[in-house]
Parts: C-alpha cells; structure tokens; sequence
C-alpha cells in the first residue's frame, strides 16, 4: 500500500493521566524516549507489533479542543503534500515542521478530520 498509516499519537490535555489509564486498561508499556535538550517523548509499546508505536505527546490546542488522537500517513516529500492537500481544499493545521528524525506537517481535510503527514530523513528511523 502506497502512503500507509504508520504511528497514531495521542495528542491530550494531561500527559500522566493517559498514560496511566492506557497503561492499565490494555497493558501497554510506556518507554520515556529521550528527544535531546530534556525532553521525553512517551511511546506506548504494544507487544503484538514490535514494528508500530504509539506516542503521547501534550494537546497543541489545549484551549477549547478536546484530546484526540491524530494518524500519521508516510509521504515521501511531507512540503508537496502539504501544498497538495491545501489545493484540494484541506486546511493546513500546522506546517511541515522539521525534527531531528523527520518533517512532520498537520491538516484538516475538507470534513475537519485531522491528520498528520510524515517524511523520514534518510539514514533515521
């Protein structure tokens, strides 16, 4: 399948209580991963998929927007998608924004569904 859903993150309003609550209700393990400068990364490890994980990470909109989980599709050049998406009448929600293992943008699509696009940097997983 070309441009599969690859991670889901949940984006919400208090971090350690979702944690906690996904922790005990499917036996997820949660990994602190370090992201440099003191900042860690919650990932929700589902032992049945070695191969997928699950963010956490706080609400970007916390006034007024309830806590949501967001699927990330891979795209091979996240910019053309993003412009692409806005030609089709897609609402871009935030930019492609560049991280240490990949360029991540958000959009709304022309209902107010949310989702993100996802492009690796060559040589990172």
């Amino acid at each position: 399948m070309k441009h599969p859903f690859i991670f889901f993150e949940l984006r919400t309003n208090d971090v350690g209580k979702a944690k906690k609550f996904y922790a005990k209700l499917f036996g997820w393990k949660v990994e602190e991963m370090p992201m440099g400068e003191g900042v860690v990364y919650p990932m929700l490890k589902v032992e049945a998929r070695k191969d997928f994980g699950t963010g956490i990470t706080d609400n970007p909109a916390k006034k007024g927007f309830p806590s949501h989980w967001t699927p990330y599709v891979v795209v091979d050049n996240c910019s053309s998608f993003t412009k692409k998406a806005a030609k089709l009448g897609g609402k871009v929600a935030q930019q492609p924004k560049d991280f240490p293992w990949g360029i991540v943008s958000t959009i709304l699509d022309p209902t107010g569904a949310a989702f993100s696009l996802w492009q690796a940097k060559l040589g990172k997983k």
